[in-house]
């Protein structure tokens, strides 16, 4: 069984677990509960924009990271590419450009916080002041 849940971790029940794992692997604690209870193959998530991967028992938990605000310094669009086949899975993390300029632009003529824009432009990193 596959479990997809979108980043907002109000939405549901597996979102809000899956929230509290990408917590508890920032604080290097197990995963174990969170495997046990989606109780499935594959768990994805994103929430954190952070892409990573990591097996626990029978479960590849999977955070996709973001397609337009990622947090790894890498201001290209992000997505994860699951293949399936006799004998295993594969998960890609692929990246792909698009005009990170335009949308930053879009941002600071939106009305938004500056901020925002700079983190499109920087994939998240946000500068050290001079």
């Amino acid at each position: 069984m596959i479990i997809a849940v979108f980043s907002d971790v109000h939405a549901n029940q597996h979102a809000l677990e899956a929230a509290w794992t990408d917590i508890e692997a920032r604080q290097g604690l197990p995963y174990e509960r969170i495997a046990g209870t989606a109780d499935c193959d594959f768990l994805f998530f994103g929430h954190t924009h952070l892409p990573y991967q990591k097996q626990v028992g029978d479960t590849l938990i999977v955070n996709t990271g973001s397609v337009g605000k990622p947090k790894d310094g890498d201001p290209r669009a992000g997505y994860v590419l699951l293949t399936l086949a006799k004998g295993g899975a594969k998960v890609e993390f692929w990246r792909v450009d698009y005009d990170v300029a335009a949308a930053a632009r879009t941002v600071r003529m939106s009305g938004l916080p500056h901020d925002f824009a700079i983190q499109l432009e920087t994939g998240g990193q946000t500068p050290v002041p001079a």
